[in-house]
């Protein structure tokens, strides 16, 4: 288990399938998502957004 902070959510916006395999700590673990690729200042707009809903 993990916990959706700025810092997770910003691994998962730039890259989903890296993330859940780093966040879960199983290194074939998947999702069905496919990579956003919003890193760095995309990945913390975004995070920005989310906080304000």
């Amino acid at each position: 288990n993990w916990t959706w902070n700025e810092e997770n959510l910003l691994k998962w916006v730039c890259n989903s399938k890296d993330a859940i395999k780093e966040l879960t700590g199983d290194p074939k673990a998947r999702t069905k998502m496919p990579p956003q690729k919003m890193c760095g200042e995309k990945g913390k707009a975004v995070v920005a957004f989310l906080k304000t809903i």
